[in-house]
Formats: structure tokens, C-alpha cells, sequence
């Protein structure tokens, strides 16, 4: 078995990884200083996940010039079991005495190491990403902030008193907006109650403790039934690494099964799902609500009916070009990925026959591994492991090399009686078709629950789909309803 549990980096997430080990080739404004800056002030916090020590994360700010400052931030997270693999994640920001972002780097070393570059250029923000290139619009009030003193620039806040401020989301290469809440504020001092919400992810919150300069003393994250905790602590926290896996369990949902999953063809389920969150990503190969109300919805899942294949080599219709494109995750213009993915479909019959020879090449290449690090597709073909997740990403890849539309979704996976975190991919041969090779599984069926899309490029998939990625940790009430052999669905309610 191979199953995905929520990958993690810096003190929050990390769920897609970063960017690429190369040099960008965009120029800034500004860049980020090669010697050392004068140091102001350093912050050690020991992260806790799910209330078990998992590492630490280190704060250092440093004055450069005296209109500059430089703020970086290194976290190592280590959730244990059996990949027992560091999670390292950097991330070095040029911000003014107002703490308003000029230049950020983020560095996520973990199987290989990922860059993203993201900087102000004549009145643009320009980020890079391995091969990618996105131009914003700036920002001038995006702030990146170590602590908040500096969104109150006239005087301490009150309580009540909140105040709205962009950030740059360097994972999805984009703003967003922040709303910080001072809660509480004891007559006797700190420490201080505060909140911290993202508007356009609503299952987010952070609950902070905060000293005399509003610098976090506790950060709490509740992304719903995920638990990160930050504590500060007066030095470099010790923290060994865990003996068991502290996300085995977090990512199940209990739904007995009436019977052997294997052999049913169709099945409903009652999900008692966020109502704040666009569920549009439930529908797809094999999958169709087929009723809402009130939060809850009918799902149906079913075995798909083989497509009729297009012939070889495929014609894409133009609003699928982007599931062609190379991106720092998806490397699909890299030799090796070309040279396998050609050879492998030169004899194929038809796209079908092509899609099905690559999903056969990632089975018989990778070793199914179970972990937290997200690799790129050329590290997964390198080190020949990977969990469900990383051998989706492979097969995506190797599609998109060889002329197929691909794409990875995330989901959940029934087994021994529960729902679990997991990820396939769907490659379009004329209709979109399912192919999960960490399950050594042609075909899905009533035992996979799609979710939505996992967003592998700057710009490839609405911002909808990084909402939706909130919902492996949302609180999940899954039933099964039974099978639907006799396609009756008038017995099958939304409510009890």
C-alpha cells in the first residue's frame, strides 16, 4: 500500500513543492545582499504537529542599509515513520524599515533543491520558477512580517482593532490577502491574543500569543483537523526525530464498505462536506454528485466505461494546451523524459494504447515508497522511489513529453475500512482517464473519492484549485450508502 499523508514544509504546509534548482534569468530592481548584513534580532520557535515536537524554525533579522532590512527564516521539520526525511525550507526576504517586500528567495532542500525567485521590476512583480515565468501586478502594502508592530505604525492596536494586508503565497506564486485581529490586550501586558485569517482559504487560522512588540510568542495553525503549533524558546529547540509516524492516522476517514470494494461497480456516499468550499473538483472520470442540501452531498462513484481512443499520435483540442506544459515540477522537456516517454508510445495503436504503455513504465520503474517530501519528476525517475504523489508526477510528465494531457489530482483512497490521503493522475485520450500507479491500478473505481486538481505550475489551474487542496484536512463525514447496481436512486437521500 501507498498512500499520501499531507506533505509538510516551513511552519505551515507544503503540499506542491516550490520550484527548480536553476539560476533565473529575470533581473530585479533589487537583489538580495551577498554579504552579511548587520544582525538586529533572532527568534528560535520549536514546531509542534499535532502536539508532538517536529522540529524547529529560526528567525533572523538583519539591517542591510538604512532603508533596507533582511528577514530569513529556516525551518527543518522531521514527522517521522518510515522515510524518517528532513523537510528543509528557507526562505530570505528584502523588505523596508516598514517591513513592505521588495525581493523574496524561497529554498526548499529536500529530495533535490527547489527555488522560487519573486522581485519588483518597473512596477511588475516578477516571479520565477524553474522554466516558469509569471508577471503580477505590485502590491506596494505586501508586507512579509516576523512580527506585526508594523501594521500599527501610530500606536499599539486595541482590542477589536484589525487591519487587512496583501502577503506573496511564494508555494501558489501569487497575493494573497491577510487579516490580522488583535483579540486581547491585559491591562497587566503581554502576552497579547491575536488571529490571523486568509481570506480566500477558509479553512486557515492562526491563533497567536504575542510579546510587547507583537512578535509571536505561540503561533496555532488549524487547518481543519491538522494541528501545527509554533512555541518560541530561548535557544535552537532539540528535537529528535519521531520514532512513528505522527500523520499515520490524521488523513483517515472510517466509512465501512458493504462487502469487497474490489467488486463493486458503482457506489453513492453521503458526505457531510465545508460548505464554504467549491466542491466543483468531486467531479471526474467515474465520479458525478448527484445531489446537495445543506452541506451535504451524493456522491456517485463508479467504475468508468472504457473511452473510445482517439488515434495516434493524439490531436489536442487548444483548451487542453496547457496540460502539455513543462513546469518546474513536470519537467517534460527533459532528455531522459523525452528520450523514455517517445519510445515508450512509438508502437502504440492509439492514445489509449500510449496513455496505458506509460502508466506501465512508471510501475515497472518506481518503487512505491510512503513519505512527505515532494521530488520533481526528474527526481523520481533518478532515484527510481516515490510516494503515490511522486509517481503521479512522473506520469504526468512522461505524458506531457509524449504529446498526451496530463494532470495529478489528490483525493482520498479506501482501504481497511477507511478513507486515506492519496493522489493518481488523469491523462486525456478524448475523455480524461484515471491511471493511479502507486496502487498498481489501470482503472479507479468505487474505492477512490477524487477531490480536485493539485496545481503543478505557476498559472496552470484557477486559484479555486488551491482552495480546494485545503480539503484533505477538512473534517470529513463519509458514509457509504451501498452499491447501485440496480441504478434506483430514489432511495439514496441527502439527509437521513
Amino acid at each position: 500500500m501507498n498512500r499520501k499523508r499531507p506533505a509538510l514544509a516551513t511552519g505551515w504546509l507544503l503540499l506542491v513543492a516550490a520550484g527548480a534548482c536553476q539560476k533565473s534569468a529575470l533581473r530585479f530592481e533589487e537583489e538580495l545582499p551577498r554579504t552579511a548584513c548587520q544582525p538586529q534580532a533572532e527568534y528560535w520557535y520549536r514546531v509542534d504537529i499535532m502536539d508532538q515536537p517536529a522540529g524547529s524554525m529560526w528567525t533572523a533579522l538583519s539591517r542591510c542599509s538604512p532603508d533596507r532590512l533582511l528577514v530569513v527564516t529556516r525551518t527543518r521539520i522531521n514527522v517521522g515513520g518510515s522515510g524518517q526525511e528532513e523537510i528543509f525550507e528557507e526562505l530570505q526576504a528584502l523588505v523596508t524599515p516598514q517591513f513592505e517586500l521588495r525581493r523574496l528567495r524561497s529554498i526548499s532542500r529536500q529530495q533535490e533543491e527547489l527555488i522560487t525567485e519573486a522581485g519588483l521590476f518597473k512596477e511588475k512583480w516578477l516571479v520565477a520558477r524553474g522554466p516558469e515565468r509569471r508577471q503580477l501586478d505590485y502590491r506596494p502594502q505586501a508586507r512579509y512580517l516576523p512580527g506585526y508592530r508594523p501594521l500599527f505604525p501610530q500606536g499599539l492596536p486595541r482590542a477589536g482593532e484589525r487591519i487587512e494586508y496583501p502577503v506573496f503565497d511564494e508555494e501558489k506564486g501569487d497575493w494573497a490577502e491577510e487579516v490580522f485581529t488583535l483579540i486581547s490586550q491585559p491591562e497587566n501586558g503581554p502576552p497579547w491574543r491575536a488571529e490571523v485569517r486568509r481570506r480566500d482559504e477558509p479553512l486557515y487560522r492562526m491563533e497567536l500569543l504575542l510579546d510587547e512588540e507583537l512578535v509571536p510568542l505561540e503561533s496555532k495553525v488549524e487547518l481543519g483537523r491538522l494541528r501545527l503549533n509554533l512555541v518560541r524558546t530561548a535557544g535552537e529547540p532539540k528535537v529528535d526525530a519521531p520514532a512513528e509516524d505522527m500523520l499515520e492516522d490524521f488523513s483517515s476517514f472510517a466509512a465501512p464498505f458493504p462487502g469487497d470494494v474490489r467488486k463493486l461497480k458503482k457506489v453513492v456516499l453521503r458526505l457531510a462536506a465545508p460548505e464554504e468550499v467549491n466542491l466543483s473538483g468531486l467531479e471526474g472520470p467515474g465520479q458525478r454528485i448527484i445531489g446537495r442540501q445543506q452541506g451535504k452531498l451524493l456522491v456517485e462513484v463508479s467504475r468508468p466505461a472504457i473511452p473510445s481512443s482517439r488515434p495516434w499520435p493524439l490531436k489536442v483540442p487548444k483548451e487542453l494546451h496547457s496540460y502539455l506544459q513543462k513546469t518546474a515540477l513536470v519537467q517534460a522537456d527533459d532528455p531522459q523524459i523525452l528520450q523514455l516517454a517517445r519510445q515508450e508510445v512509438s508502437k502504440a495503436a492509439d492514445a489509449l494504447a500510449a496513455a496505458r504503455s506509460l502508466y506501465h513504465l512508471v510501475v515497472r520503474t518506481v518503487y512505491s515508497t510512503d513519505g512527505q517530501s515532494v521530488s520533481t519528476a526528474r527526481g523520481v525517475l533518478a532515484s527510481r522511489r516515490g510516494d503515490c504523489d511522486e509517481q503521479a508526477l512522473l506520469l504526468v510528465a512522461l505524458s506531457r513529453a509524449a504529446g498526451i494531457p496530463a494532470r495529478s489530482v489528490f483525493g482520498l483512497l479506501w482501504e481497511n475500512g477507511a478513507f486515506w490521503g492519496h493522489a493518481w493522475a488523469e491523462l486525456w485520450v478524448g475523455d480524461w482517464v484515471a491511471f493511479d500507479p502507486a496502487q498498481r491500478a489501470e482503472s479507479i473505481g468505487p474505492g477512490w473519492l477524487r477531490l480536485g486538481e493539485i496545481p503543478l505550475g505557476l498559472g496552470e489551474v484557477d486559484s479555486e484549485s488551491w482552495r480546494r487542496l485545503w480539503l484533505i484536512f477538512a473534517d470529513w463525514k463519509i458514509e457509504v450508502l451501498g452499491d447501485v447496481a440496480s441504478g434506483d436512486k430514489s432511495r439514496y437521500q441527502v439527509n437521513e
